[in-house]
């Protein structure tokens, strides 16, 4: 039965997918994390943003993050965090709640897991999740999921307080429209 709701989920991925006029990479610092069991911790993987123009007007802002998975050519899978234009104010309170989060959690010593919020994004949910790596590091998880009560079936992309605020900057200026997308038009 999971076998069945994992290919009609991926199904309806497929599907529903909206696809960018315009690809645009950004000059952003932020690098994310996947988990990597032999080292037992957290490690930076290569992490490229991107602006991403649709057609109907909408935008987006997206970090791709390589995993250690490989798909059957050999090359690394990687997990996208997409933060769409009509809900970007949304995806900045859940990024200021972790960094809100993580404060109090340190001052108290508290380590725990739990869900910040499910937010909407392109073709689906972002699912912001804190977690204590322990009491002196906290880490904020992302996933995707569609629709907003499934849980999430695709990989997650991990990052720490550093490069939230990092990303919270880069949101912030996707939000004032301070990122452009390239003119390739001279290139002929």
């Amino acid at each position: 039965m999971r076998k069945i709701i994992t290919l009609l989920f991926c199904g309806f991925v497929l599907t529903a997918c909206q696809t960018a006029d315009k690809i645009t990479k950004l000059n952003s610092p932020v690098e994310g994390t996947v988990y990597n069991s032999v080292a037992s911790d957290y490690l930076p993987m290569l992490t490229t943003a991107m602006l991403l123009d649709f057609s109907d007007g909408s935008q987006a802002l997206v970090y791709q993050v390589e995993t250690y998975k490989s798909d059957k050519f050999g090359n690394r899978e990687k997990a996208n965090y997409t933060i769409a234009s009509g809900s970007v104010n949304e995806h900045l309170a859940a990024l200021n709640k972790f960094i809100d989060w993580n404060d109090k959690a340190k001052s108290r010593g508290d380590q725990f897991t739990k869900e910040i919020a499910r937010v909407k994004t392109v073709n689906g949910y972002s699912v912001y999740t804190f977690h204590s790596g322990n009491k002196y590091s906290n880490l904020l998880d992302v996933c995707f999921t569609s629709p907003e009560s499934a849980p999430c079936l695709i990989q997650s992309v991990t990052f720490d307080v550093k490069n939230v605020k990092r990303i919270i900057e880069d949101v912030n200026k996707f939000k004032d429209g301070k990122f452009k997308q390239l003119d390739t038009s001279i290139y002929q």
